[in-house]
């Protein structure tokens, strides 16, 4: 089985990944994005990204996806390539096109779309502290023009590991 988690940053998203990749006993797929950007930051503090860092990121999270499911089909992914698709359009108004046939090739058995509607938390990789509700609205509209098979998560940690369970009782 194969299963996502995606959503606005700072929704729970590796915090749910881990834990669910730890209860069910699959592989996890981390969010590429944060190695990386911590990597660039080290070797320069005053690194800003650029669009040809998010084509990195991108090949970077689907050779990972990619690899991983090629040893095990059970699998728990921490972000998706929708997630760089965003982040491009945001910031840079633009996207690679082969990052969107990359995203429409690799269809998770479930999808579970992170509501912003925990706390953000700070981190120097965020940047979006107030349009989490705007952006969960653009990955929602994305899911369903693809007919993705996803639900939506809410409320406390506690509450969202209790409707991740019970989708998961129901898909068997």
């Amino acid at each position: 089985m194969y299963i996502n988690f995606t959503g606005p940053e700072s929704t729970g998203k590796t915090t749910l990944a881990s834990w669910l990749a730890n209860e069910l006993n699959f592989s996890l797929v981390s969010e590429m994005a944060r190695p990386y950007l911590d990597m660039r930051k080290e070797m320069n503090p005053d690194y800003s990204y650029s669009y040809h860092d998010l084509h990195e990121i991108a090949m970077l999270q689907r050779y990972e996806t990619c690899h991983i499911l090629s040893k095990s089909k059970n699998l728990v992914s921490d972000t998706d390539l929708m997630t760089i698709i965003i982040w491009g359009k945001e910031v840079f108004g633009q996207f690679e096109d082969q990052w969107m046939e990359w995203w429409k090739a690799d269809i998770p058995d479930i999808t579970f779309l992170c509501m912003p509607d925990i706390p953000w938390v700070h981190d120097p990789l965020r940047e979006n502290p107030f349009d989490r509700d705007r952006l969960y609205e653009i990955y929602k509209t994305h899911l369903d023009e693809q007919k993705r098979n996803y639900i939506s998560i809410e409320g406390s940690v506690a509450q969202r590991q209790d409707i991740i369970r019970s989708a998961l009782q129901v898909i068997g």
